[in-house]
């Protein structure tokens, strides 16, 4: 069994809160965390495109 204690540290993913992180399931390692993570659409070449202050960084053809 494996045990934690985090004293006044809280752990985040995609700004979703970890609430119990390495609970075992039978296929694996479950981590409970306060919302729902919806996939992202966006690719990096995307996000440079839409975003002016990273203009500098977007490929020019």
């Amino acid at each position: 069994m494996f045990n934690s204690i985090i004293v006044h540290r809280i752990v985040t993913v995609n700004c979703a809160r970890i609430i119990h992180g390495n609970q075992v399931a039978t296929n694996g390692v479950v981590h409970v965390i306060d919302r729902v993570i919806t996939n992202v659409g966006n690719t990096i070449q995307g996000a440079l495109e839409v975003d002016y202050d990273l203009s500098s960084f977007s490929v020019r053809t």
